[in-house]
């Protein structure tokens, strides 16, 4: 299983929802929340999402190391 893109999409309720992506058809959800700083969060996705396109999502610690 191979990650394959992300969506991030901006709530009324100053949050972001994040959808997660794979090969196989299975999207992941999210919430990553930072209410003063929703702009900065939002690019910081986009950078890791560069990263992470091509990796297998359950491998999670070899993501953070």
């Amino acid at each position: 299983m191979k990650i394959t893109r992300f969506e991030v999409t901006p709530l009324i309720q100053r949050g972001l929802l994040l959808k997660v992506h794979t090969d196989e058809g299975l999207v992941g959800y999210g919430s990553p929340m930072n209410y003063e700083h929703g702009r900065t969060v939002e690019r910081a996705i986009h950078d890791m999402g560069d990263y992470l396109i091509g990796r297998d999502p359950r491998q999670i610690e070899d993501h953070w190391q």
